[in-house]
């Protein structure tokens, strides 16, 4: 389950990553190639992310954005839920 409530994130495990120059070079890059997609600028820093920290798995209710997306680090990005 992908849902935690905010006011837990500081006693829990959970770890903020921060978005560096080069995501954010990145996410201007998926924007770019996906325009007709129309991709959010939040939902191409989290592809970025996932890229640089070769992250598979993807919690999110906008399954039509990341479905579309092609990764460089695998085939695709499992979704969740």
């Amino acid at each position: 389950m992908c849902k935690v409530e905010l006011r837990a994130f500081p006693s829990s495990r959970m770890q903020l990553e921060p978005i560096t120059m080069p995501d954010l070079r990145r996410a201007s890059e998926i924007m770019e190639a996906y325009a007709n997609a129309r991709f959010d600028f939040v939902d191409c820093c989290i592809m970025a992310l996932a890229e640089r920290l070769t992250i598979t798995q993807i919690c999110t209710f906008d399954h039509r954005d990341f479905s579309i997306f092609k990764p460089t680090h695998c085939d695709f990005l499992e979704l969740m839920p």
